[in-house]
């Protein structure tokens, strides 16, 4: 499956979370099975990971990086859902946030950075 069909927009952010919406605009379904997380410490802990308002990862992890493994969650065919970082402080200006998204089968690396400016 070519890597275009899959996207990350939308980003948003309010008090201590920010995220994203990840499009799958293929004919199959896609396994998200792991997210690498790049933030500034100021933001403090990732203590969560939301998609689609259900809760994939809470174990918590200090700034500034987490290689998230063993997720399990599918997006279906040309679908889209919210992926959501909830973090210990609330995310100020100036701040920085870096993601990949691991998806199975075969895709590594739906990638976006966004400064908050």
């Amino acid at each position: 499956m070519p890597c275009s069909v899959y996207a990350l927009g939308g980003f948003g952010h309010l008090n201590n979370d920010v995220w994203w919406t990840l499009d799958n605009g293929g004919p199959t379904s896609v396994t998200i099975v792991g997210i690498e997380v790049d933030w500034d410490t100021v933001a403090g802990d990732l203590t969560k990971i939301k998609f689609d308002s259900a809760d994939i990862w809470n174990d918590g992890a200090s700034p500034p990086y987490a290689n998230i493994t063993g997720l399990s969650s599918i997006l279906g065919p040309s679908a889209s859902k919210e992926l959501r970082f909830t973090f210990q402080n609330p995310v100020t200006t100036g701040a920085t946030f870096s993601i990949t998204v691991h998806l199975d089968p075969g895709f590594n690396g739906a990638d976006v950075a966004i400064h908050i400016g």
